[in-house]
């Protein structure tokens, strides 16, 4: 337990170590997209204030503790062969938007789930 502001981890072999702070993910969710409520299906999340239906496959995330900036590294995938995309115009300090889509045809469609996280560095 401490209260420093950077942590250091050795690594398992012992020879390189890892800051923790850099290696958490700030932001997370796991919903439902195939829902009308979002919000009533959200599985799981960390961060996150809410989530936007914008039509089928086209989804709104909004993050509660904003990010520093809008350069942050963004992870997404889909269940049942689904692909999730981010347009890098759509990412900003406090939200981004995922386009979920079918691998078989790149029509856009919503998942049973979505997942997506963040890491970077906090406001």
């Amino acid at each position: 337990k401490t209260s420093a502001g950077s942590i250091v981890v050795t690594g398992e072999g012992g020879s390189t170590t890892t800051n923790l702070q850099q290696g958490l993910l700030k932001q997370w969710v796991h919903f439902e997209g195939d829902s009308a409520d979002l919000d009533a299906v959200e599985y799981d999340s960390f961060n996150t204030t809410s989530l936007t239906d914008n039509g089928t496959g086209d989804y709104d995330v909004t993050i509660a503790n904003d990010m520093s900036n809008e350069f942050y590294v963004l992870m997404g995938m889909g269940s049942s062969n689904r692909g999730v995309t981010v347009d890098t115009d759509t990412i900003l300090v406090g939200s981004y938007n995922l386009e979920c889509y079918r691998y078989a045809d790149s029509a856009s469609q919503d998942p049973d789930h979505v997942m997506c996280g963040v890491a970077g560095d906090l406001a």
